[in-house]
């Protein structure tokens, strides 16, 4: 019987693990434009996330359309995360034509 007492203990605590990760308390939160955010998927569909300079935070903002500018300079410099500096790239269908000031304009 006293070996039992530390499965059970163990087995209460994951069931208890479980319950707390599906009340929705480690739901992700996706916000609006203008809301703070750390990468695109913190930010709500067709919207990324972007800092318009190097001194701001990040901002949800509506991904661009035709003859918007655009940028796909990722933040921080050099990463692959999922944050954009100085605009969001172009919205779906669309390419970021870039230019010699190192952004672009969509282009469908």
């Amino acid at each position: 019987m006293n070996s039992a007492k530390p499965l059970i203990t163990i087995l209460a605590v994951a069931v208890i693990a479980v319950m707390l990760y599906t009340t929705g308390d480690c739901a992700l939160t996706r916000y609006d434009v203008g809301g703070r955010c750390d990468t695109g998927v913190n930010c709500k569909q067709g919207l990324c996330c972007v800092r318009f300079t190097e001194r701001q935070g990040n901002k949800c903002h509506q991904r661009n359309t035709t003859g918007q500018r655009c940028s796909e300079t990722r933040w921080p410099l050099g990463s692959r995360i999922d944050s954009f500096l100085g605009g969001c790239p172009c919205a779906n269908g669309l390419t970021c034509k870039m230019g010699s000031d190192g952004y672009g304009i969509c282009q469908s």
